[in-house]
């Protein structure tokens, strides 16, 4: 399948966690399409989006305008909202439903950082948990659906335990060595799967990587195409992977967690 959502360069994509609903978000736009008919439901063409989440009830979807900008976009009404605004860059975003907390990724040339806000309460605000800093300017985060985990990636996979921030397991250096010449080294698409027991991502190289969270050995890999360029998200039950190439091009995956590599 392909779809023009005419969003400029495509950032990336989400699934809405209940409604057969896609957010597909870029430089040009924004918009949310059916997942059936990949029609648009609602479409902005003015905000230049670099990340966005849905919240994880649904509700509403976390906007960064040109990096540093936040909107909350209301997903019943279409409304948008100002919602806080950064100095720097904002790379990555993640909902975190039972701590109430959203996990920032913020860039500049000194490196990244994550920092985390209360989401709860119409904006956001301050926590206790300590910040991390990365020697990275291409971090990104997911958090686990049942809200024990976060995993950072860039040139490696690291899995924390939430909201301790006691790293776990970092995965994926042999990989990431395999792949060093290439422009981008970085892995990318971090996820966890419906029950929070597998941990999912995109190596450099363009393959999908499965790790069992409580154990941290590799469950499935699926191979790639060699050209990593695409933006994945899960369905809501976990059971399709959704992918959406930087053309357009849309396909779903089935997945099957017993399988082995």
């Amino acid at each position: 399948m392909a779809i023009e959502p005419q969003v400029g360069i495509l950032r990336g994509l989400d699934v809405h966690p209940l409604e057969p609903i896609l957010l597909v978000y870029g430089d040009g736009g924004v918009c949310l399409l059916d997942a059936a008919s990949l029609l648009p439901i609602w479409r902005n063409d003015e905000l230049a989006v670099g990340c966005a989440k849905f919240a994880p009830d649904g509700r509403s979807a976390l906007l960064a305008q040109d990096w540093t900008q936040f909107w909350l976009l209301d997903t019943s009404t279409f409304v948008l909202a100002p919602y806080g605004e950064l100095r720097e860059g904002i790379s990555s975003i993640a909902f975190n439903e039972s701590e109430g907390i959203v996990a920032i990724v913020t860039g500049s040339q000194e490196g990244a950082g994550l920092f985390f806000a209360n989401y709860r309460g119409g904006t956001l605000g301050q926590t206790s948990l300590d910040d991390l800093d990365f020697d990275s300017d291409s971090l990104l985060v997911a958090f686990s659906p049942d809200g024990r985990f976060l995993a950072c990636v860039d040139s490696v996979v690291r899995l924390y335990a939430f909201p301790s921030l006691e790293e776990l397991a970092i995965f994926g250096s042999d990989v990431t060595k395999a792949a060093l010449g290439m422009v981008d080294s970085s892995w990318s698409n971090p996820m966890f799967s419906a029950d929070s027991s597998h941990l999912i991502c995109q190596a450099p190289l363009g393959q999908i990587y499965f790790w069992h969270v409580a154990s941290f050995e590799l469950a499935a890999r699926v191979e790639g195409n060699g050209t990593p360029g695409k933006h994945l998200s899960l369905s809501p039950n976990g059971k399709r992977l959704v992918s959406l190439d930087s053309d357009g091009r849309l396909a779903m995956t089935e997945l099957s967690w017993d399988e082995e590599p």
